[in-house]
């Protein structure tokens, strides 16, 4: 049986206030782990994902699970739901668009909406994949199953 996993790390920040159209300034770190479990997922590109969200006073150690997919080989989305400290259900939604230039640029920044179980959007988020200290354990951890 075929299986593809890796885990990566994001951080960033967030802001639960939509009005202001800079201001996000709030921690928010992702730790996930996403995974083909078998070819036919992968040739789909549609990977599982799970793992940890702490949005500093918001969402702190919270587990996420969701969706990272690539419906057209430019574009990158990634879904996942989780709860607030409070209890409620959230989600985020998030997505990239890959171009050649500037590169590394679409490959690591990724512009994210914060929303209730509803839909409503209720903030915005700013994640970055820290290609200096995040790639080599990005690396490390992939694990492929034949």
């Amino acid at each position: 049986m075929f299986a593809l996993q890796f885990r990566q790390r994001l951080t960033g920040a967030y802001g639960l206030d939509l009005d202001a159209r800079d201001h996000l300034g709030k921690p928010l770190a992702l730790r996930a782990e996403l995974r083909a479990p078998s070819l036919r997922g992968l040739l789909s590109r549609d990977l599982q994902l799970r793992g940890e969200i702490t949005a500093a006073g918001f969402a702190d150690h919270r587990p996420i699970e969701g969706t990272v997919s690539l419906p057209q080989l430019r574009t990158l989305r990634i879904h996942f739901d989780f709860s607030s400290n409070s209890g409620a259900p959230h989600s985020f939604v998030g997505e990239q668009q890959l171009t050649l230039w500037p590169l590394a640029q679409s490959l690591t920044v990724l512009r994210g909406t914060i929303a209730t179980a509803t839909g409503d959007p209720v903030g915005r988020a700013l994640l970055r994949f820290d290609l200096r200290h995040d790639l080599w354990p990005l690396l490390r951890s992939i694990e492929c199953r034949v």
